[in-house]
């Protein structure tokens, strides 16, 4: 095979067909094969033909076309996520922790104090109707008995309620509803030792 396409060249180029082996050359580049021609005119080496590299960009562009998110898939799993219900993580509470009138009343104890402030007023908090007028830190200093002692252990009651430090008994709903029912019987006393015994079981905060 190789001698017949030798002896071909050489009858072209003893002929003085230039242009004829240069038709020749790219018939035999786009045939697929390869070859290595040495005339006097010129020297030509083809190793690769043109349409091997183009089909291959065309497969590259190809392939990028396939990696896109498909909004169908997106949809549907998004759709499958709103499905989840939420979960709720509940601090179940044990008791035998309180801190006292006395701590929540000092000034520099105020650090502590979480949800409800010094200032604010006793009777919107609580939701009652008091013979006196005072914010949480006047009504946890109160002297006497009856409602006055109520009043102490009401805001002891409330504060330990909403401090992670303590493990109190009742919930801030529960001391409020202690309250509010003291207001509503008349019975301060009974509702006042309710809230003192948890409120002295032991501070837990410095």
């Amino acid at each position: 095979m190789l001698t017949i396409v030798g002896l071909l060249v050489l009858g072209l180029a003893s002929t003085g067909g230039a242009r004829t082996i240069s038709s020749f050359t790219r018939w035999m580049a786009y045939s697929g094969s390869w070859y290595t021609t040495t005339t006097g005119y010129h020297s030509t080496t083809t190793t690769t033909k043109p349409s091997t590299t183009t089909s291959y960009r065309s497969a590259t562009s190809s392939t990028y076309g396939t990696t896109t998110t498909k909004p169908s898939t997106t949809t549907t799993t998004h759709g499958t996520t709103t499905t989840t219900k939420a979960t709720t993580t509940t601090t179940e509470r044990h008791g035998g922790e309180g801190c006292t009138p006395g701590y929540w009343r000092q000034a520099h104890h105020y650090d502590s104090w979480v949800v409800y402030m010094p200032g604010h007023d006793y009777e919107a908090v609580f939701g009652v109707d008091a013979v006196f007028t005072a914010t949480l830190g006047q009504a946890v200093k109160l002297g006497g008995g009856g409602e006055y002692a109520l009043a102490r252990h009401a805001v002891a009651g409330l504060l330990n309620s909403t401090s992670a430090g303590v493990d109190y008994e009742y919930t801030t709903a529960e001391v409020i509803d202690i309250v509010q029912d003291a207001y509503a019987s008349g019975d301060f006393e009974d509702a006042k030792d309710k809230l003192a015994d948890e409120n002295e079981e032991g501070c837990t905060l410095n």
